[in-house]
């Protein structure tokens, strides 16, 4: 065959690939190889065909041959990046995106591509400047639009990144990615209505897309409709039950069910592990060297909310006072958008690493080159966790405490911290794939913020009436919750509720509530609703309005019964059987308020309306609980350090074998 031949074979190749006959195309492009190895056109084709039937090693080896013979061929760099992108090796998928501008600087898919792999990096900057580039080259690229949204949304820039996807959905209305993201900053923004709607769009879409379905699951869960979302989530794992995020997600809202058994939630949490975990046992690190008992042990801690969040008001004392001849910290930071919090984190590790960029078997290879003798996780089953991590068990002892109020469910998970009011003796073992480590007084140290303002007057000796609150999220208040409320509101005279979060900005929401207290004759006055504020001083000044706060129900409040306690306003709660519904219980105790304890809904009611009763006491309860929360051992930070010192060491010296099985 000559070269006229060659290249006539090449051209009857490429004709069959463009009309989407990949097989007779590859066969085509083989026979025009075998006469002409070194054909750079049909191999980068072959590469192509390779990648999109997810040969990645194949195409790999073919793009980098290309490349060989013709060193300026800039399609080839391309492509290539996508090969290394899809394999998670960003950075080598980087330095191959700015290959091919540099050999063709008007490409604009050599700049997407580009902006998708700093993106995956968390390079926002550079990754918006790639994609704004790609606008101005392509200005009909609907995809760029899209990315260039969520570069701007992960920086925190929500206003322009909803302008940018609905640019991206101007061009292409059916672009399933845009409505899904869409929709999922319209939620952190409180626009409920029109994230829903973005959802419904994408399912419309693609009625089997397990993301869309699991986005509008987040959603449903947020407002109220915690059956439904349920009932989504499960569909979403029919269509893609290998995604481990979204039965995290469906296990944390079975966290929020009044109607499951404990048992059934725990089975749940086995699932898990049987699903995602078992198939790599095989491949799980076995630790079996003995332990030295005295050694200054490395501890990992693990978590996407080294920032201001909840969590970080409990871990915070604990890190700084943790004793560094003993302890050696490293932080592994999934933090998205790092504020003074993460810093100030970052200053108290002797190593920080920033994974949140970083694949689960960068993170496993990581947590294992850096030695950790011990990793805490304090994420569980809540967004940005890194289970996955955990199951292959790369530390030899692995800790759960703190971000998640029930069992990992993992067989490589060693122990959980608790107290014995949170988990009493005896009671909840069987409900865990852990072993109990009970902290002797309390398994959490509150840090009340520096921005706390002082402790308001009693509202109801000015208003003429008593109003009770939650600022509890909604997904932890159900109807059995409500009319729980409404029976106290009936007992207690013109008293009002004063529902604060964000969810509630939602208009039907509203409008659900109002009737539902409606039907058990509470008039609409008595309801206060207000959204969730964007300052923590704003928010923490709302308790103002508050003479008493009322705990969620199974799911207790956690840091924000904390607040309510530092604002001066007593908490009532209800102790259930499991960890969840006894958190409030704990931290009452803590204080030295177990009074405010109820066993049984009679008992809730009647606590509430007791302290209602007697605004003498509850103004004296308002003026005397911020200094009795201050001095009583929730507060005690190097108690609780010492405690927790004892527990990690108690970890480590309890056998010398190897605790995954």
């Amino acid at each position: 065959m000559n070269n006229w031949s060659v290249q006539q074979g090449f051209h009857r190749a490429l004709e069959l690939h463009q009309a989407g006959h990949v097989s007779e195309a590859e066969s085509a492009y083989r026979q025009v190889l075998a006469q002409d190895p070194q054909h750079a056109d049909a191999l980068h084709n072959m590469g192509i065909i390779a990648y999109s039937v997810g040969k990645n090693d194949a195409a790999e080896k073919l793009l980098r041959l290309v490349i060989r013979l013709q060193p300026a061929h800039a399609e080839a760099y391309s492509n290539l990046s996508n090969v290394l992108r899809d394999e998670m090796r960003y950075e080598e998928a980087i330095e191959a995106s700015k290959k091919s501008i540099f050999y063709k600087n008007d490409s604009s898919g050599a700049y997407f591509n580009l902006g998708l792999n700093l993106h995956a990096r968390h390079h926002h900057d550079e990754a918006e400047q790639a994609f704004r580039q790609v606008i101005a080259l392509d200005p009909n690229m609907y995809q760029a639009y899209s990315s260039l949204a969520a570069v701007l949304a992960d920086k925190g820039d929500l206003p322009n990144a909803i302008d940018a996807y609905r640019q991206s959905l101007a061009l292409n209305p059916h672009f399933l990615d845009a409505h899904n993201n869409l929709g999922n900053v319209l939620m952190s923004c409180g626009l409920w209505e029109e994230a829903l709607a973005s959802f419904q769009a994408a399912i419309d879409i693609d009625p089997t897309d397990a993301y869309a379905l699991c986005n509008m699951a987040n959603a449903k869960g947020d407002i109220f409709l915690l059956d439904e979302a349920i009932e989504l989530y499960r569909k979403a794992l029919e269509f893609m039950p290998e995604k481990y995020e979204i039965r995290s997600s469906m296990l944390l809202s079975f966290n929020y069910h009044c109607n499951l058994s404990a048992q059934e939630i725990f089975q749940e949490h086995r699932l898990w592990q049987t699903m995602h975990a078992d198939s790599f046992r095989d491949r799980v690190t076995q630790h079996t060297s003995r332990r030295q008992p005295g050694k200054r042990l490395r501890v990992g801690f693990m978590s996407p909310d080294f920032r201001r969040h909840s969590v970080a008001y409990f871990l915070m004392p604990l890190l700084e006072h943790l004793d560094r001849s003993q302890f050696e910290i490293v932080c592994y930071s999934d933090v998205q958008n790092p504020d003074d919090f993460t810093q100030h984190f970052e200053a108290l590790s002797h190593q920080w690493r920033n994974i949140a960029a970083a694949t689960m078997q960068e993170v496993v290879d990581l947590v294992r080159n850096d030695a950790i003798d011990i990793l805490i996780d304090l994420a569980g089953h809540t967004a940005y966790n890194r289970m996955v991590v955990f199951a292959h068990k790369p530390a030899p002892i692995q800790i759960s405490w703190l971000g998640y109020p029930n069992t990992s469910g993992l067989v490589a998970m060693d122990y959980r911290i608790t107290d014995a009011i949170a988990d009493p003796l005896g009671e909840t073992e069987h409900l865990h794939t852990e072993r109990f480590i009970r902290l002797p007084v309390s398994a959490w140290c509150y840090r009340a913020l520096e921005v706390s303002p002082p402790v308001a007057p009693l509202p109801s000796l000015t208003n003429g009436y008593v109003t009770f609150g939650s600022f509890n999220a909604m997904i932890k208040i159900n109807k059995e919750l409500l009319s729980l409320w409404a029976e106290i509101l009936h007992k207690v005279p013109e008293s009002r509720l004063y529902l604060k979060n964000k969810a509630i900005a939602f208009p039907q929401l509203q409008e659900l509530v109002n009737t539902f207290f409606a039907e058990r004759g509470i008039s609409k006055h008595r309801i206060i609703v207000s959204p969730q504020t964007q300052k923590v001083r704003e928010h923490l000044e709302q308790y103002a309005r508050v003479d008493i706060s009322l705990d969620t129900l199974p799911y207790h409040g956690t840091t924000t019964t904390c607040e309510a306690l530092w604002m001066g306003v007593p908490v009532v709660t209800m102790a259930g059987r499991v960890h969840n519904s006894r958190v409030g219980a704990s931290l009452l105790n803590q204080i030295g308020h177990p009074e405010w304890i109820a066993e049984n809904r009679e008992q809730y009611v009647a606590i509430a309306c007791s302290l209602a009763a007697d605004l003498t006491q509850l103004s004296q309860i308002r003026q005397q609980l911020r200094e009795t929360m201050r001095t009583s051992p929730l507060m005690d930070e190097v108690r609780f350090t010492r405690d927790m010192e004892a527990a990690l060491r108690e970890a480590w010296c309890a056998d010398s074998t190897d605790h995954s099985s």
